[in-house]
């Protein structure tokens, strides 16, 4: 339980916070800044779908077995402008008991009514590409980045990679690889990782994919964590995902 609730708290934080070394040499590359751009406009959309799941894997990362759990989330306008999440599908160890659960969740519903409290299913939640990607505008000054020179196909398009590295809240360093599309500068994936990783972790490597709007800016289609904890004799392999789909455009009023 506790390897699950710090995959959980990890996967919810899919972001790097980056140390002042190499900003002139960020600065200077037009497909990465415009990689900047791209996400940060981005934020204009919001995901109608979030599934978050979780699963043991293998050394691999590939499933142990059929049982995983995952929450399914609906995102859309409040009646006052704001942004609601409700939670729609519920699945445990594979099973799907979101009908048991959300019974359940009306009976402790209609008896926190009688004592007064509020009876609303639905939670205000706010959502930026900024949040999952080291693309965020304000951290470029600090962010040392680099060009490999290297062109590799990534999820079917040709692209540039990139080096970033920086330090993060807690002064651990951060190290990965971003790979931009080949004359767009659309972040197709991003991957890193963290040294010294969290306690009881012996590996942690956070993949970040993104597909491009109507517009042609980028959002993020799926974000995961995949982590080895334990001890020398024993370790436990899992991945924490977060899939998002069917955006849709902010209105006006919940723009920056």
């Amino acid at each position: 339980m506790r390897i699950l609730m710090i995959a959980a708290a990890i996967a919810f934080h899919v972001a790097v916070c980056v140390s002042p070394a190499g900003a002139a040499e960020a600065r200077q590359d037009t497909l990465w800044e415009r990689a900047v751009s791209i996400v940060q406009e981005g934020g204009q959309w919001l995901p109608g779908l979030m599934v978050i799941g979780i699963r043991e894997t293998d050394k691999h990362g590939e499933p142990k077995d059929d049982n995983f759990n995952e929450t399914w989330y609906r995102n859309k306008p409040g009646k006052d402008g704001e942004v609601v999440c409700e939670q729609v599908k519920i699945i445990r160890d594979g099973v799907d008991v979101t009908e048991e659960v959300m019974a359940e969740s009306q009976d402790i519903e209609g008896d926190a009514k009688v004592e007064g409290k509020e009876d609303d299913e639905t939670v205000s939640v706010s959502f930026g590409s900024d949040s999952y990607s080291p693309f965020d505008s304000t951290a470029q000054q600090d962010l040392k980045v680099r060009t490999t020179g290297d062109l590799e196909v990534i999820r079917g398009k040709p692209c540039a990679v990139y080096e970033f590295e920086g330090s993060g809240e807690e002064q651990e360093v951060v190290s990965g690889t971003a790979w931009l599309e080949q004359g767009t500068g659309l972040p197709v994936r991003v991957r890193y990782t963290k040294d010294p990783l969290p306690k009881d972790m012996k590996k942690m490597w956070t993949t970040i994919d993104y597909d491009p709007t109507p517009d042609s800016l980028a959002v993020v289609n799926k974000a995961s964590v995949q982590i080895t904890a334990g001890s020398l004799f024993f370790k436990k392999h899992i991945r924490f995902t977060m899939t998002l789909s069917e955006y849709w455009k902010k209105p006006g009023e919940l723009r920056d």
